[in-house]
């Protein structure tokens, strides 16, 4: 999250803007100038969402060497003596001069963004290998919860599947018994009968 690139750059437009209607109040580029480019560069590279910090990095030194020339170009027009419309070779070196003047900030301030955008996507890239890990330490341990289900399922239905195995053998061997149990009694019974006809003086 943070700015975005749009709003990332334009804020540091905005910075510089102010920068140069107060230079051009004070007639001389300065602090104000300066302090506010540098100040709106470091914060929006710390706040700018880390998909645009390679363009907002980028522009700082564009944005910087373009409006520092465009202030620089508009004191110096706006000091022409009374009389004079274009602007001479004196005013092109009081132009030039304060970009070399104030160059090692802009060395300062393109340094210094370039470590923070470097560090922020060292950080990034670290919170986005831990959030992976975690991710996957979390799959691991769905899937062994699930090979823990499934192996238990398989396990109940091979014992129900047994106890009911056993539990069929066992009626079937108790039906057996049983059945030879009854025909055992019949064949008594019948040979009971047959004894009692024959030896029996009534039966004709």
């Amino acid at each position: 999250m943070g700015f975005s690139t749009g709003s990332g750059i334009g804020i540091i437009i905005a910075a510089l803007v102010t920068g140069g209607l107060i230079a051009l109040y004070n007639e001389a580029v300065g602090m104000p100038f300066l302090i506010l480019f540098a100040l709106a560069s470091i914060v929006v590279t710390t706040f700018v969402n880390p998909k645009g910090l390679f363009v907002t990095v980028a522009s700082i030194p564009l944005l910087y060497t373009f409006f520092l020339l465009l202030t620089c170009t508009l004191n110096a027009y706006f000091q022409l003596p009374e009389g004079q419309t274009s602007l001479g070779k004196t005013s092109a070196l009081l132009i030039i001069y304060p970009l070399t003047q104030y160059f090692p900030v802009l060395i300062f301030v393109a340094l210094g963004t370039t470590l923070i955008a470097l560090l922020r996507y060292r950080l990034l890239k670290k919170q986005n290998e831990d959030i992976r890990a975690r991710e996957e330490r979390q799959r691991r341990s769905v899937s062994a919860t699930n090979r823990r289900t499934r192996h238990e399922a398989t396990r109940s239905r091979q014992r129900a599947t047994s106890t009911e195995s056993k539990v069929t053998v066992e009626e079937l061997l108790a039906r057996r018994a049983e059945r030879q149990k009854n025909a055992e009694g019949s064949s008594r019974i019948a040979s009971r009968k047959l004894s009692d006809d024959l030896y029996n003086p009534d039966n004709p």
